[in-house]
């Protein structure tokens, strides 16, 4: 039982660490929109839906105001 409560915790902090990276470059211009795209329809179309949250709230944390939109808009262009 620990060890897969230190696996969840781990995935946990993964992809938000990861959304949160990413919300960062997208806020300060180092990545642009189409590069989070093709990253999602790469990465996380396939996770639990669990991981895509925690991404998203990472994203949504260092990209600040309009981070949720943003995201959305990004994701729903991946699933397209």
């Amino acid at each position: 039982m620990r060890n897969s409560t230190l696996s969840f915790f781990a995935s946990h902090d993964h992809f938000y660490q990861l959304g949160h990276d990413w919300g960062r470059d997208l806020r300060d211009d180092v990545a642009n929109r189409n590069q989070l795209v093709r990253f999602i329809r790469s990465n996380l179309l396939g996770v639990p839906s669990d991981e895509v949250t925690d991404f998203r709230n990472g994203f949504v944390s260092a990209y600040g105001v309009n981070g949720e939109a943003a995201f959305d808009r990004a994701y729903h262009q991946a699933r397209g």
